[in-house]
């Protein structure tokens, strides 16, 4: 029966205080006996604040810094892109014009006469 859980209950014997000593000078010694632990936790409480907040901040900077980065990265894409798209046009309208020619040529080359059989 030693596996079983047993219900937590506050401590009987305090290391330190005497339980002779009653009334408020027994509360005065308890609070004197735990008031070391309890300012040891309180800095721990800080050191685990300030540790938390900085590393909020660096993870908050670093979405800041990733999502700068791809914002640069789209407008560079889409500047060479725009490029793209005007070496095209430029290709396209000098094709274009390079047809025209050759249409215009052709229709001023007369037909070409086959000799006639003898």
């Amino acid at each position: 029966m030693a596996n079983e859980p047993q219900e937590s209950e506050p401590p009987k014997a305090l290391p330190n205080v005497p339980p002779e000593v009653g009334g408020s000078g027994q509360t005065r010694l308890i609070i004197q006996a735990i008031e070391p632990t309890i300012t040891e936790l309180r800095n721990e409480m800080r050191d685990i604040r300030r540790s938390a907040s900085s590393d909020f901040k660096w993870i908050i900077g670093g979405f800041i810094i990733i999502g700068g980065m791809m914002i640069a990265g789209y407008f560079r894409l889409d500047d060479r892109i725009s490029k793209l798209e005007d070496k095209f046009l430029t290709l396209t309208t000098t094709t274009t014009r390079i047809d025209t020619k050759l249409e215009d040529l052709l229709q001023r080359i007369p037909p070409i006469q086959t000799p006639s059989r003898r």
